[in-house]
């Protein structure tokens, strides 16, 4: 190719002009045929910028119609210019365009493992890499179901076969099409022979920060150390001891909102720890005295669940609850 013999505003203007009249073509018709099959607009501009690019089947058919004198110096210049801007404007403005964790959904209600009717169906969406992962997760899923109710919990798995940069939008994404109120993640440690943990797969921590920035709900990363053996157990034999530690916000809440309901399980007891800071450390400090015929009509979102809990405690007896006074850290 012989850019050379591009010369001049009319060879320059022809080069613009072949450029417009093949993007506009081939996007504008697969946009057009896209959205009649009921697309998305983002996608729909996507395929279109995705269609236009040339490959190297285009490239051998310009050299055969040069070698056979069908093109000249300066139509051949145009065309293989033309093939390759079209190819290479192709990423930039998919990367810019087709984003998944920021595509407009339907607002979902239920992002949040708390909440007042518990009867509601709880969806979670799990991510794993390999099948070692496999029992422990399982294991997971057992105790977050109630034997007499199944219907209360959907699962999603999510196999991530191989870690890339825009792996955690497909996370995202996913939860948001599911409409999930909890994603549960790995821990990108694994324990050795010996007991310690040791990274595997570097890129694993990248993307779970990544989705705990982006994702619309709650995240639970499990931090696997042989939960339940090397192999799935059965709901018969489910017997853990689980310990809920609560400091107060959002996302202690949230943590013992999902110990109680995991409570809920005949094999699994459940001791939430309240820790309260020391009335001589911090000034004065009001500790709330609740019984079962009167609630004060005025809380914090922390005292007016823990009522909840403590109610649950009184006449649960899978359930324990114990306060910690703290004076130091």
């Amino acid at each position: 190719m012989n850019v050379a013999t591009i010369q001049g505003a009319q060879s320059w203007g022809l080069l613009v002009l072949v450029i417009v009249t093949a993007c506009f073509g081939k996007i504008v018709g697969t946009i057009v045929v896209s959205l009649l099959c009921k697309l998305p607009v983002q996608e729909a501009v996507t395929i279109g910028f995705l269609m236009n690019t040339k490959g190297l089947v285009e490239l051998i058919v310009l050299n055969i119609g040069k070698d056979g004198g069908v093109l000249n110096d300066q139509t051949f210049a145009i065309m293989v210019l033309m093939a390759l801007f079209t190819t290479f404007i192709t990423t930039p403005i998919v990367i810019s365009v087709y984003k998944p964790a920021k595509l407009a959904v339907t607002a979902y209600k239920h992002t949040t493992i708390e909440r007042k009717n518990t009867s509601k169906q709880l969806q979670i969406l799990t991510c794993f890499h390999s099948s070692r992962n496999i029992p422990g997760m399982l294991n997971l899923i057992e105790v977050s179901r109630r034997i007499e109710k199944r219907e209360r919990l959907r699962v999603y798995a999510m196999h991530l076969m191989e870690l890339s940069e825009s792996m955690h939008e497909d996370i995202v994404a996913s939860a948001e099409r599911e409409r999930v109120a909890m994603i549960i993640l790995l821990f990108h440690k694994h324990p050795r022979l010996d007991g310690h943990l040791e990274t595997t797969r570097t890129g694993l921590r990248r993307v779970n920060r990544r989705v705990l920035q982006y994702a619309p709900c709650s995240i639970g990363i499990l931090v696997d150390r042989g939960f339940g053996g090397a192999s799935h157990v059965s709901s018969s034999n489910v017997d853990f001891s689980v310990t809920a530690l609560f400091f107060g916000g959002h996302d202690d809440r949230e943590a013992l909102a999902y110990g109680v309901r995991i409570a809920e399980h005949p094999g699994i007891s459940l001791v939430v720890v309240q820790f309260i800071v020391d009335p001589e450390v911090n000034g004065t400090s009001v500790k709330m005295e609740m019984n079962n015929s009167s609630i004060p009509e005025v809380q914090s979102d922390d005292e007016e669940f823990l009522v909840d809990v403590k109610q649950k405690s009184s006449i649960d007896v899978s359930i324990k609850y114990e306060e910690r006074i703290v004076k130091d850290a």
